[in-house]
């Protein structure tokens, strides 16, 4: 299942999502608390 597939962050996901891992279904919520941050 697509959505359920995992990503584990490189150093530069790291800072930018403070993260080790999230599901790409997440990705959408984490760049939108990315964006609302700024």
């Amino acid at each position: 299942d697509p959505l359920n597939s995992v990503i584990i962050c490189d150093y530069r996901l790291r800072e930018l999502f403070n993260c080790e891992k999230f599901a790409v279904g997440n990705l959408p919520e984490l760049l939108s608390h990315h964006f609302l941050k700024r």
